[in-house]
């Protein structure tokens, strides 16, 4: 069986949620609004076993 990733072309990267990247969120707030609620959805599509 071949595995295929496909990546949304607006998401370039994921981040690990520890506590080292507080600094990061803090100066990126923009990320938590803007990023995330579509790689949720994304995320919640493709495990329901939709598509992209």
């Amino acid at each position: 069986m071949a595995v295929t990733t496909k990546r949304p072309s607006k998401l370039d990267t994921s981040l690990d949620p520890s506590p080292r990247n507080i600094a990061w969120f803090k100066r990126n707030a923009w990320f938590e609004g803007a990023v995330l609620p579509t790689l949720r959805e994304h995320v919640a599509t493709v495990l329901a076993g939709g598509e992209l």
